[in-house]
């Protein structure tokens, strides 16, 4: 059953090259970066007061709240970020887990709010992700799947490199619908781009010989569009607030 086990996942591992790739998790989070210095100070759980340039992002409704004309020139963030996947190799020196750290300091967030009348209009631009990740690894005494299907200690190298990053620009407007109650549209240019580059060399201490597998993997994503963010905020007093948004 162990040898199953680890064929299987030499197997699956060897054949797509999805071993470095299936631990990129994060485009299935909600918030990859906190944007804005208020919001990031609450833990990104700005959606019923989002009363600042970077409540266009959260709730644009929010922004009608401003107190007055707002600018925020700058605000940078410094990301330090770590995932580690447990036991995630089978080695003759027991299970081994494989971590990936990634610090990155950027400028993450510019924003005006200017009034119109009733109504207050918005202007921001953003990185809402950022990620650069160059990591060398080596594993020694890993079990692998051999060409001839028997199990063979080796060495494991992985050079996993990702750049990543999503900036986004864009008008916001809100308007009271009635003392308590506003509505507002934010309509965002967004551009993404992802580069990943996956070397990987597999050696296999064979009885009378070293055999080697090399793996290489190159992808590169682009999307460009519109984001558009809905958003509703109730103030009953100056106590209590709730809001609601819809990003599409």
């Amino acid at each position: 059953m162990k040898k199953i086990i680890f064929s299987l996942a030499v197997f699956l591992f060897s054949s797509y090259g999805i071993f470095a790739a299936g631990l990129d998790t994060q485009n299935y989070n909600y918030i990859n970066d906190l944007v804005g210095d208020r919001a990031l100070g609450m833990g990104g759980a700005y959606t019923a007061i989002s009363d600042d340039p970077s409540g266009a992002y959260y709730n644009p409704a929010g922004i009608v709240f401003a107190i007055d004309n707002q600018i925020s020139l700058s605000v940078n963030s410094y990301k330090n970020k770590r995932i580690e996947m447990e036991e995630t190799l089978s080695t003759a020196d027991g299970s081994k887990s494989y971590d990936q750290r990634i610090e990155t300091l950027y400028p993450s967030f510019f924003g005006v709010v200017q009034a119109l009348g009733k109504m207050k209009f918005a202007f921001s631009a953003m990185s809402i992700n950022n990620e650069k990740l160059d990591q060398d690894e080596k594993f020694s005494n890993v079990y692998l799947l051999g060409d001839d299907g028997n199990i063979y200690s080796g060495t494991y190298y992985l050079n996993y490199n990702v750049i990543d990053y999503t900036y986004q620009l864009g008008p916001s407007l809100a308007m009271f619908i009635t003392d308590s109650f506003t509505v507002g549209v934010s309509a965002y240019y967004f551009f993404k781009r992802k580069e990943i580059i996956s070397n990987q060399i597999l050696t296999f201490n064979k009885p009378t010989e070293t055999s080697y597998q090399i793996i290489n993997q190159y992808v590169t994503e682009e999307a460009q569009g519109v984001h558009l963010i809905f958003g509703l905020q109730y103030m009953p007093n100056k106590k209590l607030a709730f809001g609601f948004s819809l990003d599409y």
